[in-house]
């Protein structure tokens, strides 16, 4: 799914939020696709109605949205 979907299928990036239990401001970290592990999350939470797209969610990023960056 894109986050788009995922937004509108809520009602907004607040809603989404809500459902998701995370900050509004994490939504708008993930670019076009969410990381994948809230795919499944948000998978579950719409009944199965948005699926996942594990090919384009692998961008390095962990389940909340945060760049993984090893120093």
């Amino acid at each position: 799914m894109k986050t788009r979907q995922a937004i509108e299928y809520f009602g907004g990036v607040a809603r989404l939020a809500h459902a998701l239990r995370i900050w509004p401001q994490s939504i708008y970290t993930w670019g076009e696709y969410p990381p994948i592990g809230k795919q499944y999350e948000i998978h579950v939470r719409s009944g199965g109605r948005l699926p996942v797209d594990d090919n384009r969610a692998q961008d390095g990023r962990d389940s909340e949205g945060a760049t993984n960056v090893e120093q």
